[in-house]
């Protein structure tokens, strides 16, 4: 409520103890600052009320006999609070399967929306039930959550094949394309995949994670606490009868053997120290960061890093370079992954553009996974030649939506799309006298026309903006997009800037906004749009994501 009251304009989305702030750009950069100096001791709270209350049984009768506690439901063996089980083993056990029932009925309650938002059901499958499963995996114990996660992930696939028809099992996809297409759809949205069915990937550093932040959060030095330390630095057998302690600490270690075994040999040493078995054990039994002194305020201590997110994001990368360097792997999909991946990339491929921008059909958007997947098209048939250029179709739509000459629609789409969009987000931005398509530059270039002109709110010099949308799978540039990302995107850049070379005087007034048909942007793009933007005084990745 204090971050309600100091912060009007942004909207906080709480599940017990994971929270997410929506905020205006303006906002972000506060917000962030004081997200980062107290949720985690929210956190903590929350994380230790939860632990206490499931490993000592004898507190659940004392919890239940509170009549006005929310989301409370009671029996005389246990509770469910927040929809996680507590009370005897019994108890827990017939809870916990009827989790996966829960989350079906979720389910079947977001299909039961028109056929018509697509959208909005992948957005609710991404950020709801795929949110709260991810809840549920930091709340109940490892056995528990895994043998969930693997429920969840079962269903996810069913579903997104119910609502886009066949995917990964498509009748036409050999068993290693198959495998190639369900690793895609496991993926992150920033690693160009869907981001659908990866629980079981993430569920022991999601368990990990919640213990990492009761450790080292402001609650630690509780006694409960301390003792699970010290029987987590002892690796002698205890000499004592096992207790409720003595199974939790055996617990905890099992689930960082596991993260520490499934980290790859050359991940990073940054990520290594925070995910390995001894790093995770320093972690947990290490001090607690203080804040800086007069002594140290050159040097403040830096916040602990979520093993959670760490964990995930190398695993996921194992998967990724799965598919890039594995040698069977077809060049096209290296091509498409590659393009696919980096920030908000193939936007255009998984959900509605942006807010104000004109929404796609459920089938454009059902054609755009497929393709970003690539799986077959069931509309076109290799023998039909296209009636455009008259060159023969391929199952893929490679031939029409990237290699056709003449069928250019979906590109001319993407390019006006992405001209509102820019436009739209240079007047947030402070820009004055933003003008779409003002007209050739000069009477001796009318060939010469950007897409938008603008005048920057610091310099007050007036810029040119030319967008570009091209394909990764163009012959010219199809092998060398295959070894390296971005290249169709750069090459396009580089063009632009030679095409307006003669005409502008700074080169830092014309800015190519060059992007490949499943959204990456050129790096000299990126570069100009950090530069233009510093007055803003925001994190630029922020930033592209609107792009």
């Amino acid at each position: 409520m204090k971050r309600v009251r100091q912060f009007p304009d942004v909207t906080v989305l709480a599940f017990h103890d994971d929270i997410s702030l929506v905020a205006p750009v303006r906002q972000l950069d506060s917000v962030l600052r004081w997200s980062q100096e107290h949720l985690r001791r929210i956190g903590a709270k929350l994380q230790l009320a939860k632990c206490t209350i499931l490993h000592h049984p004898e507190v659940v009768s004392e919890v239940a006999q509170q009549p006005n506690l929310a989301s409370l439901a009671r029996t005389t063996e246990g509770l469910c609070l927040h929809g996680v089980p507590m009370g005897t083993t019994t108890y827990v056990a017939q809870q916990t399967r009827r989790l996966p029932l829960e989350h079906e009925r979720l389910i079947e309650g977001i299909l039961r929306l028109s056929a018509d938002a697509l959208p909005q059901q992948l957005c609710l499958f991404r950020y709801c039930a795929s949110g709260r499963s991810t809840y549920l995996l930091r709340a109940l114990d490892a056995a528990a959550g895994a043998v969930l996660a693997r429920e969840v992930d079962a269903r996810s696939l069913q579903v997104l094949s119910r609502i886009c028809g066949p995917l990964h099992d498509h009748p036409l996809l050999s068993a290693g394309d198959a495998k190639l297409v369900q690793t895609q759809i496991q993926l992150p949205c920033r690693w160009g995949g869907l981001g659908f069915s990866s629980q079981a990937r993430i569920q022991p550093a999601a368990a990990v994670d919640a213990w990492l932040q009761l450790f080292r959060g402001p609650l630690a030095d509780l006694t409960p606490t301390l003792r699970l330390k010290q029987l987590l630095l002892n690796t002698a057998d205890p000499a004592t009868s096992p207790t409720t302690l003595t199974a939790l600490a055996a617990e905890i270690r099992h689930l960082l053997r596991t993260v520490s075994e499934n980290l790859p040999a050359d991940c990073s040493p940054s990520v290594a120290r925070t995910t390995t078995w001894d790093g995770l054990l320093n972690q947990i039994c290490a001090q607690r960061p203080t804040p800086p002194t007069e002594t140290t305020a050159d040097d403040p201590p830096r916040p602990l890093t979520r093993a959670q997110r760490a964990f995930a994001n190398v695993l996921h990368c194992v998967a990724y370079q799965d598919i890039i360097d594995y040698p069977t792997v077809p060049a096209y999909a290296r091509s498409r992954l590659r393009s696919a991946t980096a920030g908000a990339s193939a936007t255009w491929f998984r959900d509605i553009p942006s807010a104000s921008a004109t929404f796609v059909t459920t089938q454009q958007l059902i054609t755009n996974i497929r393709q970003l997947l690539g799986v077959p098209l069931t509309a076109h048939r290799p023998s039909e030649p296209c009636s455009s250029c008259r060159h023969t179709h391929d199952v893929y739509g490679y031939q029409l939506l990237h290699r056709c000459s003449r069928s250019t629609r979906m590109r001319i789409h993407r390019h006006n799309e992405l001209v509102r969009t820019v436009a739209r987000l240079l007047r947030g931005w402070g820009f004055t006298d933003v003008v779409v398509e003002p007209g050739p530059m000069s009477e001796e270039t009318p060939q010469r026309e950007p897409d938008i002109q603008a005048i920057h709110p610091r310099t007050h010099r007036t810029l040119f903006f030319d967008v570009v949308v091209t394909s990764p799978f163009l012959t010219r540039r199809f092998q060398r997009t295959a070894a390296r990302m971005g290249c169709a995107a750069n090459t396009a850049a580089q063009r632009k800037m030679h095409k307006y070379s003669g005409i502008v005087t700074d080169p830092e007034d014309f800015v190519p906004i060059a992007i490949e048909t499943y959204g990456r942007l050129a790096t000299r793009t990126m570069a100009d749009l950090r530069r233009l933007t510093r007055h803003l005084d925001s994190d630029f990745t922020i930033l592209s994501r609107a792009i």
